[in-house]
């Protein structure tokens, strides 16, 4: 270990010895507003194209123009912000040695303006791709208004959602989600519930991460999405509200107010959103039981309908304060979630070929379930005396409770043999807490124009408590009794401390290379109190990733990387307890889960900023899956989970971006690849693999008088659904139309989502004992209306140059 950490040092130490000084080059231009007016004390930040690192800031002078100094050979973009107007990035800017670049007249316009037909080059892009990471400016993205977050990146390029929910980018699942750079610590079930109860409108952007550097937690072995909330920039009080309802099977709405005060220094935030939603899920199922000679054993069709209403309230508020170089701030999210009304019911019809009989299973589950997640975060960042060197620290709480009750119905009967029947009335009792407690801190030193070092440390402590008690109805005692063998009360602890070094290294005019190493500790212990079980893992890990970009010319770049990511088991993967459909289905953790490492690898071309090509290899060793197996003596099927050797992913992915008209953008991307699943699986090896296309589509049209539309679509081909599963093709077509009201304050917005009813999910699946079809339709199919109003009192401040231009910066960073 201390040769690894030495042979690091060495290397920092020299690349940093090969920074040079080269014939640098001057960037010059103008900024202006709308009324081609200029604009004085505009704040203009140079990035680096290939990572978006922060190299220079400097402000317009008077006559509004910007020049930038010493700059070295390589390419660049170009941010501009002044308060009130709406932010400008450029397309990149590509410099050889010894230059004067002309970046020209860049115009601002007013924050409120997002559909002008006049004047719509000086909008936000609706997509901004960078080597690493793609950027989604939200309040472009004509059909988010009035839905979820969750909405939101389903319209995200190169993202798409599992039939149960799950987030992948590029094909690979396994995402870690983030707000505002900071963790939701949530996955599965309770992350899409929580980004379902979240309104849209909260969202500035949204980041999708495909190559996480070192300062991101390794967790999550598909890449990172960052959700980048709201801020002001105005001075005075601002704001704006929207309200939605759409109609498919059910009803459904989202609404949010928006609310900011800003008074040079101080800002305060507040934001409030109530969505209400009635959906409805129905899965068929087809399974075909075999006994250990191969045939078939009983024959089994089930329907399960899902109906629930659940009301969310979201509550987002913060302040912050900034003096000189130095802000603090303070935030509180909590987002509360009921389920007023759940109702589930099911049926089976069970045939015995080799008895000649017929049986019927049925079930009617009823759910109470309040599910409230609270965060707090308090942080200060601190402008360091060389431009560009920042410190920060942050430290985190959440707090997630969730009370649980289901009242579960279930009836079986055996056609002609009475005596085999059985009526059963259950209850189950979940009472979940989970506390999470974290700090971080995180330094960025510029060492020179062309290295840069980030380094920083973290600790993240989780306690969970899982009392799951499973009753039974007693009509002898009129009262519920529990089933000892099938309830569990779990306790689960989890530390982890990690430190890392990112170092970012230009080495000549058209090399470039980033070199990240990360130090992750884990230490876990469970316990299971009624069976007095206990659980631990151990285990210190290096986490590797590295870069190398060459900028051929101002056309072409290419980029070769590597990185090693982690995805350990979600908490509710590891809790033993049962959780039951029905009495012939039901769902049980495995604490003795491992946690699967993915080593990837990724080659890429860019082309004039707009096409982007890619080609990547994965292997995930350990993989985590769904398994399936009979409980011994009965017809019940127990969904569990476990590991298989590993997996191995090939794929090649499309990115185009393009303004192909000053009325019409579109957006594509498509992957294709193939899965291979390989390993012990019942006591059998598994090598199974498929192919799979995806693609998505956004055409975005503008039309005189405030009218624009949106089409987007999303295809994905038959694919490989764990190891032993198969999916049918599915896809997805939207249409949004957008009417902009009182003088540019307001829209209106008509969606149209699922057009065709074709987002259904049919897989299929053998194994040794086991075949199975599934089908799952979630009714997405539905039309709506949305009203979105800008209001508020802020105006642009006089044109007076802060005392630093830092100063100006740290708000908006």
């Amino acid at each position: 270990m201390k040769n690894i950490y030495f042979a690091a040092v060495s290397l920092l130490l020299s690349f940093h010895l090969l920074a040079q000084q080269t014939n640098p080059s001057v960037i010059i231009g103008k900024v202006m507003d709308i009324e081609r007016e200029p604009l004085a004390a505009a704040t203009l930040s140079l990035f680096r194209y290939t990572d978006s690192t922060l190299l220079k800031v400097e402000l317009t002078d008077d006559g509004g123009s910007f020049q930038f100094d010493e700059v070295a050979a390589g390419t660049y973009m170009i941010g501009v912000t002044s308060t009130g107007l709406v932010p400008y990035t450029s397309t990149p800017i590509t410099l050889t040695p010894g230059i004067t670049f002309n970046a020209g007249s860049i115009t601002l316009a007013p924050d409120y303006i997002e559909l002008d037909e006049a004047e719509v080059t000086t909008s936000r892009p609706i997509v901004t791709p960078h080597p690493d990471r793609t950027i989604v400016n939200v309040g472009q993205l004509l059909s988010a208004a009035g839905g979820t977050v969750l909405d939101v990146l389903k319209q995200s390029p190169g993202v798409s959602t599992s039939s149960e929910g799950g987030l992948s980018i590029r094909g690979k699942a396994n995402i870690t989600v983030l707000i505002d750079g900071r963790p939701t610590h949530l996955s599965g079930s309770e992350l899409t519930d929580y980004l379902q109860g979240m309104p849209a409108d909260q969202l500035h952007q949204v980041e999708v991460i495909t190559r996480p550097s070192a300062k991101y937690d390794a967790q999550g072995t598909g890449g990172v999405i960052n959700l980048k909330t709201k801020q002001g920039l105005t001075n005075g009080f601002n704001g704006n509200f929207s309200v939605s309802g759409h109609q498919g099977r059910t009803f459904s709405s989202a609404n949010n107010i928006d609310i900011n005060w800003k008074q040079n220094s101080f800002n305060v935030l507040f934001n409030y959103g109530y969505t209400l939603s009635n959906p409805v899920i129905e899965l068929k199922y087809h399974n075909v039981m075999r006994d250990k000679d191969g045939r078939t054993e009983s024959i089994e069709d089930k329907t399960f309908l899902s109906e629930s209403s659940t009301a969310t309230h979201n509550l987002r508020t913060g302040l912050d304060y900034t003096l000189g170089k130095t802000t603090i701030g303070a935030t509180y999210n909590g987002n509360f979630k009921r389920y007023p009304d759940q109702q589930n019911r099911s049926r089976s019809d069970i045939s015995f070929p080799q008895q000649a009989l017929t049986a019927v299973n049925t079930s009617t589950r009823k759910r109470e379930i309040r599910n409230p997640v609270q965060t707090f975060n308090a942080y200060l960042t601190q402008q360091l005396g060389k431009r560009g060197a920042t410190f920060s620290v942050v430290a985190d709480y959440l707090a997630y409770n969730r009370p649980l009750t289901y009242f579960l119905t279930n009836d079986f009967s055996v056609s002609g043999q009475p005596e085999l029947g059985e009526h059963l009335r259950i209850r189950q009792r979940i009472s979940s807490n989970i506390d999470i407690y974290g700090g971080k801190a995180d330094l960025t030193y510029p060492i020179s124009e062309k290295a840069t070092v980030t380094a920083g440390v973290k600790t993240t402590l989780m306690k969970m408590d899982n009392d799951a008690a499973f009753e039974i109805y007693s009509a002898q005692s009129d009262d519920y009794v529990k089933d000892s063998e099938r309830s569990s009360h779990y306790l689960f602890d989890e530390n982890i401390h990690a430190a890392y070094v990112d170092f970012d290294q230009r080495l000549d005019d058209t090399w470039q290379l980033q070199v990240g190493l990360r130090l992750e500790n884990n230490r876990s212990d469970g316990e299971n109190i009624d069976r007095k079980e206990r659980f631990n893992r151990r285990h210190t890990k290096l986490f590797p990733s590295v870069s190398l970009t060459l900028q051929a010319n101002e056309n072409h770049s290419f980029t070769a990387s590597f990185s090693q990511r982690i995805n350990r088991p979600e908490y509710s993967q590891l809790i033993p307890y049962s959780f039951y459909t029905d009495l012939l289905y039901y769902q049980q953790g495995n604490p003795r889960i491992a946690p699967e490492v993915d080593n990837s690898i990724q080659l890429s071309h860019t082309f004039a900023g707009k096409l982007t090509t890619s080609a990547a290899y994965s292997r995930l060793n350990d993989v985590i899956i769904w398994t399936y197996s009979r409980e011994d003596g009965s017809q019940a099927l127990v969904y569990g989970f476990g590991n298989i050797d590993r997996m191995d992913t090939y794929s090649m992915t499309i990115d185009y971006t393009d303004q192909l008209a000053s009325w019409y953008v579109v957006i594509v991307n498509a992957t294709t690849g193939y899965d291979s699943y390989q390993g012990m699986l019942s006591e059998d090896y598994t090598d199974n693999g498929a192919g799979f296309a995806y693609a998505q589509l956004l055409n975005q049209l503008r039309f005189n008088g405030g009218w624009a539309a949106e089409v987007t679509g999303m295809f994905m081909s038959s694919y490989q659904d764990g190891p032993l599963a198969i999916g049918d093709p599915y896809g997805q077509v939207n249409v949004t139309v957008v009417k902009r009201v009182f003088g540019d304050k307001g829209s209106i917005r008509f969606l149209a989502a699922d057009i065709f009813g074709t987002d259904q999910y049919k897989t299929y699946s053998r194994q040794k004992a086991l075949d199975s079809k599934s089908y799952q339709n979630g009714f997405t199919r539905r039309f709506g209306l949305s009203f979105t109003y800008r209001f508020g009192t802020g105006q642009r401040p006089q044109t007076k140059a802060p005392s630093s231009s830092t100063e100006n910066e740290a708000g908006r960073l």
